[in-house]
């Protein structure tokens, strides 16, 4: 097999690939030193390989590489670039460490700027060896220099409000071009009508329960796949809606016309009203509300009646999560102690069983539904957004000078006036930093939009559910709904099946601490309430707001009340043997 020679040439963006911005010089060169080498010796020339990206991310020449891995080239191949630029610009070890990978393979290496050509034999010379480094080293501050004048042109324009015609542009949206000039220009962007549509259905859809795998169901079956995305499928032929797709759409800041330059980096930044809305800012923001409460894992279609509680419900002896166990005999949902079905905790701290969903809705139907027991629920201070404001102006300033400090520890590091150690160090401090307070100033910026755009409240909106149930039943569209809501006000809810309960531990302890001496009553009423009796089911309701109701629930005439927070028995603190226990009896209904 002959030995084989081809063109490496890599552009930064795509728009430099198509229009030829840096690659017909890199194509010339090449071209020239591939002739002058084909003429000492005899290679045969493949196709040229071009690849669009920077190389300061050092995700290149991962086809040559592993293509010279496999063997695919032959011993004394040649690739041939324009200079140690187009190689990688990372970190020099590691640009280092990738061309000796590739050297080992048997191939060479060589510039066409320079007419250089590097061997593995040249790294085991120590001058050549070190050599190499300083080049690596050059290659990569030049392209964090390069690539800080063109961020620094970038954040010019968009404080001119200028269009930044680079990066891909939302699959809703299209330019819109001036061409009165010579050249047609980027005055703008407009949503696209149909596109609009169904991008409003989805969130109409989102909000009304569905999830993305529905939604993604339905946009299958009713819109035509748009032609721009998924094209990295193979068969571009066979386009279809994925619900990662889906799910973008959903949480995808540009829908509301903001765009996000720099996403990840230090100097990231937001410019609103960038483009055009596709959806307004009040539905934006209650689906983003919705997103953050919905239980994970419940966004499929549904077999079973919909699990209201999902994420809510607690078992009140070991703390565990409880889970919705579905039947296929026509017997309704139950809820039970994930933890005891699995064997994951002691029958001695953990009563488990079974209780059917339905007692649960009818406990929270009936009880909100009950005017005194709504008002207290909702009864909560108004989000004070001048206090969010103020927390965010904080957290912005502090992100500023956390900025500015690693933009001059960069500038010392360029400047040979700090060691590569030490910038290291201090710029992973400065950016994790950044990162963590980025995120709190997202969630910040979330939580005042909604608040500012958002006008129905939660309560407004479960108040108008109430009014469409008919009884205790629910049916499945309303249970969406629900299932979005209840997150919104309920903290958690603790499920005692047998009531009050006491473990043979507890019970144990009691004996101890009690003895025989006058307490044989007592002992005996204890006792009474270490068999599992079926009769009643205790729910603990924590509401969100500090307000909590214990409810007694009698499962042979599946009618409850209300008492207040009995002392010792739902605070696992109190399930002690002490006089909490003792009074748990003597409870008062309120």
């Amino acid at each position: 097999m002959n030995k084989i020679i081809l063109s490496y040439c890599r552009v930064s963006t795509s728009e430099q690939s198509m229009e030829g911005a840096g690659l017909d010089n890199q194509q010339h060169t090449n071209n020239i030193a591939i002739e002058q080498l084909q003429a000492k010796d005899n290679y045969t020339r493949l196709s040229d390989i071009i690849e669009v990206g920077s190389a300061y991310k050092g995700n290149n020449l991962l086809t040559i590489i592993e293509n010279a891995k496999a063997g695919l080239y032959p011993k004394d191949s040649m690739i041939v670039m324009f200079d140690q630029t187009r190689f990688s610009r990372t970190d020099f070890l590691d640009s280092a460490n990738k061309m000796k990978e590739l050297l080992d393979t048997g191939i060479k290496v060589h510039y066409s700027s320079s007419n250089e050509t590097l061997t593995s034999e040249k790294l085991e010379d120590f001058g050549g060896f070190i050599s190499m480094l300083a080049k690596a080293e050059a290659a990569n501050k030049e392209s964090k220099s390069r690539s800080d004048r063109t961020l620094a042109s970038y954040a010019k324009k968009i404080a001119n409000n200028e269009i930044v015609a680079v990066g891909a542009l939302p699959n809703w949206l299209r330019k819109i071009y001036d061409t009165s000039g010579s050249k047609p220009k980027i005055i703008g962007f407009e949503v696209i009508p149909e596109r609009k549509r169904v991008i409003e259905t989805i969130f109409d859809k989102y909000i009304a329960g569905q999830g993305a795998t529905t939604i993604n169901k339905w946009v299958n079956e009713n819109v035509e796949p748009w032609p721009e995305f998924d094209g990295r499928r193979k068969n571009k032929s066979n386009k279809v809606w994925r619900e990662s797709y889906i799910s973008k759409i959903l949480v995808n800041p540009a829908i509301i016309g903001e765009r996000v330059f720099n996403i990840g980096r230090e100097n990231e930044s937001r410019v609103e009203s960038y483009y055009p809305a596709a959806v307004d800012k009040q539905k934006w923001y209650q689906a983003q509300e919705i997103r953050k409460n919905r239980p994970k894992g419940t966004t499929g279609g549904y077999i079973y009646p919909v699990n209201i509680f999902s994420g809510l419900s607690f078992c009140g002896y070991c703390g565990s999560r409880c889970g919705v166990q579905n039947f296929n005999t026509g017997r309704r949902s139950a809820l039970r102690c994930s933890a005891y079905a699995k064997k994951e905790v002691s029958t001695d701290i953990c009563a488990g069983g079974s209780s059917p969903a339905r007692f649960l809705e009818q406990v929270i139907i009936e009880f909100c539904s009950d005017q005194i027991n709504f008002d207290a629920i909702f009864k909560q201070e108004i989000a004070d957004i001048s206090s969010l404001r103020v927390q965010y102006a904080t957290l912005e300033q502090q992100i500023l000078k956390l900025s500015n400090k690693l933009t001059k520890v960069e500038d010392l590091y360029l400047e040979d006036e700090i060691s590569k150690g030490r910038y290291i160090e201090r710029k992973n401090e400065f950016e994790n930093t950044l990162k963590v307070d980025k995120a709190q100033l997202d969630l910040l910026k979330v939580e005042i939009e909604a608040n500012t755009h958002v006008k129905t409240t939660n309560e407004a909106e479960f108040a108008k559910l109430l009014a469409l149930l008919k009884g205790n039943e629910i049916p499945n569209e309303l249970r969406l709904k629900i299932r979005d809501l209840l997150p919104k006000f309920i903290d958690k809810i603790t499920v005692f099946r047998y009531g009050d309960w006491l473990s043979p531990q507890k019970l144990q302890q009691a004996k101890d601490l009690l003895g025989q001496k006058n307490n044989n009553d007592i002992i005996k009423f204890m006792e009474q309430r270490a068999i599992k009796s079926r009769a009643m089911i205790i729910y603990g309701l924590h509401f969100k707001n500090g307000y909590f109701r214990a409810i007694w629930f009698d499962a042979k005439k599946q009618t409850w009340f209300s008492k207040t927070d009995n002392t010792g028995l739902l605070h696992e603190e109190n399930i002690a043997v002490t006089g909490g226990i003792l009074n748990d009896n003597k409870a008062k209904v309120s």
